[in-house]
């Protein structure tokens, strides 16, 4: 028996803008962590300490994180205005 939603309830389809947004958001941080990973590992090319000179594959991991985190800031602006929107379009049509 299939299951319906309650009267006057959007399906959870359509409640939820651009879910693959979301997914989105999910692998910018698996990246991030990922990289973080990366950078957590002892590397004998790498100078001593958090603020040590990175070798050159080191010093990519934190360009990348720092562009991951660009993008999932990004990412989440346009989310909050797409929803701030169908707030705004929702409660016009009510």
């Amino acid at each position: 028996m299939p299951v319906s939603t309650a009267t006057g309830a959007s399906s959870l389809r359509f409640a939820v803008p651009e879910r693959h947004r979301f997914r989105e958001l999910q692998a910018l941080e698996d990246a991030v962590n990922y990289r973080l990973a990366r950078l957590m590992a002892p590397c004998p090319q790498c100078g001593p300490g958090p603020a040590g000179r990175r070798c050159d594959e080191h010093a990519c991991d934190v360009a990348l994180i720092a562009g991951y985190l660009e993008a999932a800031q990004s990412t989440v602006a346009e989310l909050s205005r797409a929803t701030g929107e169908q707030a705004a379009g929702s409660g016009r049509q009510g």
